[in-house]
């Protein structure tokens, strides 16, 4: 279940910011205690494929400890570490954003940019003016089951005070910051709600959508990532994904739809490249977690009106 927060906290800026100065943001973790709780669903998960994780760790030469005790090894580290977060695995949308914001400040040594957006943007976080809107993105891409675990993301949108978005930003699972980028205003990208879904599949003769969630898929070049994920849902026994892009996508995985394990997909991946599964819209082959599964075109989507068109042959 994703969990859509939206903060609306207003705050005086009464103090010139200068290069290391104090900051006027809020301490969020006691802001915002709202828990994170369960997070989504995957088709298939990094247990349901364990002896093919064994056999990928020993092909890389992996040592277990230092598989697995990754998130151990940056919960023990103190500030002024490279590893060092406020709150490692952040279990609260509070904590989330104070791990955001201490690695965004970070990101530019605590001095203010020099651009003219960018440093709006950086003073407006100093000074405490910036609303967030934070979004639990489950992951399903093809490195949920990595050298470390990745079960979700978090998706933060950053708001000015009158709602304009400025920027947008992930977070990963352990807490450190993923991905950032100033929003372009000319290209918005809409996120959609779960509630969306049936809404969305209902063109298609889909009655009940269930399992609604924000999920990023690998598959089709930068279609349905972190910081522009797509919405899942699942009805009948198949999976739709739900990409609301410039020229958006409705994708359907048959419960009869070819499935490959994640070996095989790299074997050919290595031997013909990234067109055999990711250049035809039409029919891609989509991430589903630890493994990859077939899937087919059924509708456009219409990102401005989020119209729903349903191609004459799916």
């Amino acid at each position: 279940r994703t969990l859509p927060v939206l903060l609306a906290i207003l705050f005086a800026a009464l103090a010139a910011v200068g290069c290391g100065g104090a900051s006027d943001s809020p301490d969020w973790a006691d802001v915002n205690p709202t828990p994170i709780g369960t997070v989504g669903w995957v088709p298939v998960d990094c247990s349901d494929r364990a002896g093919e994780l064994r056999r990928m760790k020993a092909r890389m030469a992996v040592e277990v400890d230092a598989w697995d005790g990754y998130y151990s090894r940056i919960a023990g580290a103190e500030p002024g570490d490279s590893d060092f977060i406020p709150y490692v695995l952040p279990a609260t949308v509070g904590q989330v954003i104070e791990d955001f914001e201490y690695g965004y400040f970070h990101l530019f040594n605590r001095r203010p940019p020099k651009k003219d957006r960018e440093r709006a943007v950086y003073l407006a976080l100093r000074r405490g003016e910036v609303e967030y809107d934070v979004r639990t993105i489950v992951n399903w891409e093809s490195n949920r089951c990595g050298w470390r675990y990745r079960p979700h993301y978090f998706a933060l949108r950053l708001l000015s005070e009158d709602g304009r978005e400025l920027a947008r930003a992930t977070v990963s699972y352990s807490g450190q910051i993923a991905s950032y980028g100033l929003t372009n205003p000319d290209r918005p990208y809409p996120l959609l709600e779960p509630e969306d879904a049936e809404r969305l599949l209902a063109p298609l003769g889909v009655d009940e959508a269930e399992g609604a969630q924000l999920t990023a898929v690998s598959g089709p070049h930068g279609r349905c990532g972190r910081g522009q994920p797509c919405l899942v849902a699942r009805s009948g026994g198949s999976i739709y994904v739900i990409q609301p892009s410039v020229d958006g996508s409705i994708w359907e995985i048959p419960p009869n739809a070819s499935r490959r394990t994640v070996a095989s997909f790299n074997r050919q991946l290595r031997r013909e490249g990234p067109n055999f599964c990711c250049a035809d819209l039409e029919s891609p082959i989509l991430s589903i977690g630890f493994a990859w599964a077939q899937a087919r075109r059924v509708a456009r989507l219409e990102s401005t009106s989020l119209t729903v068109k349903i191609l004459a042959n799916p």
